[in-house]
């Protein structure tokens, strides 16, 4: 059986007209034209949850996380992470006593951690009981992020981590200077100012300086923060 194919010129020309009809119908419109000309802005944001590193909000977290905001941390007047954390469901705080402040060490969910985090990077930590730290008057809220998060953060103890979210500089004007004292000499200064400078840029300056004696006989514990 023999078949006969269609001139060439013919195919050409059925294809030609099958492609000028696709090309006709691609052709934007006036609308789609005034669609085109329009300016989209994206705005990027660092993460603020701990447990997903989205912007979903905690309570539609599908992992256990807690959160201390900044008001709870204002009403206690905390002047550590450690003393931040006291109230925290599965932490256990300041495992070496309420006198050693060089570190803070948390026991979460029965696995000590000596790893904490800054707005999500790691606060690095050595054998010598030398760690990083972070004084509240910096910290905007805690979030503590129960359960394995080595999917996220790498190497880290199976019983979660503490993730320490800074101060962000606000456009609305908000200036406060505090003065205190109190048991063991204390006295202590604290500065927190943030506005903006034009439409695009803001600032915020936080500080504290603080004196007292230490728990111990004959110790003295002296912080200053910028």
């Amino acid at each position: 059986m023999q078949l006969v194919h269609p001139p060439l010129t013919v195919v050409a020309a059925t294809i030609s007209t099958l492609l000028a009809g696709s090309v006709l119908a691609a052709a934007p419109t006036s609308q789609d034209a005034a669609l085109a000309d329009e300016t989209l802005t994206v705005l990027g944001q660092t993460y603020r949850n701990t447990a997903t590193k989205t912007r979903l909000d905690p309570i539609e977290t599908p992992q256990a996380i807690s959160v201390v905001e900044s008001e709870t941390l204002e009403q206690r007047g905390v002047s550590s992470v450690s003393e931040a954390l006291r109230y925290v469901p599965g932490v256990n705080t300041e495992l070496r006593g309420g006198a050693v402040n060089r570190l803070d060490l948390f026991n979460i969910r029965g696995f000590d951690n000596y790893q904490n985090f800054y707005d999500g990077l790691l606060l690095q930590y050595n054998e010598w009981n030398l760690q990083p730290q972070i004084d509240p008057v910096a910290i905007e809220q805690l979030e503590v992020f129960k359960g394995p998060t080595s999917v996220l953060y790498g190497s880290m103890p199976p019983g979660g981590m503490v993730n320490l979210i800074a101060k962000r500089p606000q456009r609305e004007a908000k200036h406060s200077v505090s003065l205190a004292t109190g048991t063991g000499t204390l006295k202590e200064m604290t500065l927190d100012s943030t506005g903006a400078i034009n439409e695009q840029l803001a600032y915020r300056v936080v500080g504290l300086a603080r004196q007292k004696e230490g728990q111990a006989v004959t110790s003295e514990e002296e912080r200053y923060v910028f």
